[in-house]
């Protein structure tokens, strides 16, 4: 029975009701009326609204072609298509809207424990890495805008001779003159979190250490650590699901240099050790703090783009491999020198096979009966 990823219902409700939340109370307030009072400028701000979220996802990243999923989202992209702009009846975005609610409700209930694709769950893996890097790389510009918000204050005071507050508030993330535990200083802020001040020369030929500020490296340990343990935890399981195999079949040399990158994080401190021995990622030496640059992302996204194109191809089923047990006996001095040299003069047979084909002898001779 064909199934559908949690992640794919969660993200195509969310597109869903970007359109539903603001457009229901529109139409709620229409509801009298069968035509737009000024169609011309009207119906295709309301049609771009009722349409956009839909169509856009549907472009960029639509559920594979054959899905439970693709399959009822495509008549409400045909009905998105279909309204016209220049039509100033408002019938036609009522009927789209109902379906769109239909479609949304019947989303719910799509099967999340059968078999997926491996389509579905390559997609998913993108998005989660993409969106992890965004958050990463985002975060940074977050605390360049609280400091340069700061400093402009602190522009403006020092004309009007006033004190700033000096802390700020993590839980309403205000400033306050006052220190709690919930505050931290921005002197704090400034000395960790602010990779410096410009030069005139930097500023008039640029700052080659701008990927380099220290406070990166924390940004980076999060969407490393978060997006390896989705692989570990979520896709990797699914893909021997897809592929009705055992995860150890699973693999994949772009994700076991990611966990190189995630160990010297988790028992590092995020300084390159077993990383250093990376092939696809030769990004830092021993030593050096894990800190990618704009060029080292965009080499991550090219090889993600590799990776998942071998994982299309179902893993060969490896052979099982023979633990071997030492045997629990004891035997002379004498005829343990005897069996090393009988097994040196032999040519190409181990100790392990002469030792086994000794045994099967001896069991096959006094075995019962």
């Amino acid at each position: 029975m064909a199934m559908t990823t949690w992640q794919a219902i969660d993200r195509w409700t969310k597109v869903l009701d970007e359109i539903l939340i603001p457009m229901t109370p529109f139409m709620c307030a229409a509801q009298s009326m069968e035509r737009f009072a000024a169609p011309e400028k009207q119906a295709p701000g309301a049609i771009k609204t009722a349409t956009d979220a839909l169509l856009s996802t549907w472009n960029t990243d639509p559920p594979p072609p054959g899905t439970p999923l693709h399959e009822l989202l495509a008549p409400a992209v045909d009905a998105a298509r279909a309204l016209d702009p220049r039509d100033g009846r408002l019938a036609p975005i009522r009927e789209y809207l109902g379906l769109l609610r239909v479609v949304r409700d019947q989303i719910q209930t799509l099967d999340t424990s059968g078999v997926l694709t491996v389509d579905e769950v390559l997609l998913d893996m993108e998005l989660e890495l993409k969106l992890s890097v965004l958050v990463a790389r985002l975060g940074h510009q977050g605390i360049m805008h609280l400091i340069d918000q700061r400093r402009r204050e602190y522009g403006r005071s020092v004309t009007k001779v006033v004190d700033l507050p000096d802390y700020l508030d993590l839980h309403t993330m205000e400033p306050t003159a006052e220190s709690s535990a919930t505050t931290l200083s921005y002197s704090a802020i400034l000395a960790k979190a602010d990779p410096g001040i410009l030069t005139p020369e930097e500023f008039v030929r640029g700052d080659d250490q701008a990927d380099k500020a220290p406070i990166l490296k924390r940004f980076a340990g999060q969407w490393i650590v978060s997006f390896y343990t989705e692989w570990e935890d979520l896709f990797r399981k699914q893909l021997a699901e897809v592929y009705g195999c055992s995860v150890d079949d699973i693999k994949s040399p772009f994700f076991q240099e990611l966990g190189r990158m995630r160990n010297d994080f988790g028992h590092g401190r995020g300084i390159c050790k077993k990383s250093a021995s990376n092939k696809l990622f030769r990004w830092f030496a021993k030593g050096e703090p894990i800190i990618p640059t704009r060029e080292n992302y965009r080499e991550l996204f090219e090889e993600f783009e590799k990776a998942c194109e071998a994982l299309r191809t179902p893993p060969a089923p490896e052979e099982a491999v023979v633990q071997r047990q030492p045997v629990r006996a004891k035997v002379t001095p004498d005829l343990n020198a005897e069996f090393d040299r009988a097994v040196a003069a032999s040519h190409g047979v181990t100790a392990d096979e002469a030792l086994t084909d000794a045994l099967r002898t001896w069991i096959d001779r006094n075995a019962p009966a």
